[in-house]
């Protein structure tokens, strides 16, 4: 069999401390004769990375840019680049507090597909209700736009943020995702996707040579402007392994996402 050379990576900071000697054991563990790793710690100081730094390759960067978004765009591109320079066939980013299954590189192998995705789940609240979905999505069928658009006073009332959506998109589905459901990825298949999140992603070097990775200006992060670049600029497919499915440490993290109200992602204690 051959074995394209591969560099995993990810940013990292001391925000995820609390699940790094398992992600670390993870990217060690994957079994796989070719690949390197690089993590570029972006902590405002240097414990984290005094603490790890002989675990694991990792170097510090982009600690000196101001805000979140930012960060970990320069290190992802901080990362394109050596993937490109030092002759790596593949990028797969891998976030902090996702720990891919040991086969996951042969297996995207096999898949011969260009940008590819595994599943790892988050919880959301839709309709007042917490669901645990994989950070996938896809498109609304013509019947489930017809079935919305007959029931737009309904929608506005039980799902306003929705609503909101599709008034500002003027109600075309083209411009708009729709969540998979548990339900849809239980069985290992190969899927095409709209978007995906940045915690399981395997890109070839055609890919990284064509687009860099760039901040998120509308709100939410890169993931879902890399996803649109490729499938908007690119003209090529996204695609989820859904036997790929990865452990999500979300569950221990001791904060949660917000926002300042200038679209400025910050740390908010649980």
């Amino acid at each position: 069999m051959n074995y394209p050379k591969i560099l995993v990576g990810a940013p990292v900071s001391s925000h995820h401390e609390y699940c790094t000697e398992k992600f670390i054991q993870g990217l060690l563990s994957l079994d796989y004769p070719n690949y390197d790793i690089l993590l570029i710690d972006n902590s405002d100081n240097d414990e984290f990375y005094n603490k790890f730094k002989d675990k694991i390759p990792m170097v510090r960067d982009g600690y000196n840019l101001t805000g979140i978004k930012k960060r970990m765009v320069y290190c992802r591109n901080m990362l394109r680049t050596k993937a490109l320079l030092e002759g790596y066939e593949y990028f797969f980013n891998v976030d902090q507090d996702v720990i891919p299954p040991k086969d996951t590189l042969k297996r995207f192998l096999s898949d011969k597909k260009m940008v590819l995705t595994g599943i790892y789940y988050n919880y959301f609240t839709i309709n007042g209700k917490e669901r645990k979905l994989p950070l996938l999505y896809g498109w609304f069928s013509e019947i489930q736009q017809k079935e919305i658009m007959s029931n737009l006073k309904n929608i506005e009332k039980k799902q306003p943020s929705f609503y909101n959506t599709l008034k500002k998109n003027n109600f075309n589905f083209n411009n708009i995702r729709r969540h998979l459901s548990a339900e849809e990825v239980e069985e290992d298949k190969l899927i095409e996707i709209k978007m995906c999140g940045s915690g399981c992603l395997f890109i070839h070097r055609e890919v990284l040579e064509k687009i860099e990775f760039r901040e998120n200006t509308m709100g939410g992060f890169d993931d879902v402007i890399f996803c649109m670049d490729v499938r908007e600029k690119l003209k090529m497919k996204i695609w989820c392994d859904t036997y790929v499915k990865c452990d999500h440490k979300v569950n221990e993290r001791p904060w949660n996402w917000a926002t300042d109200g200038k679209e400025n992602y910050i740390l908010k204690k649980s």
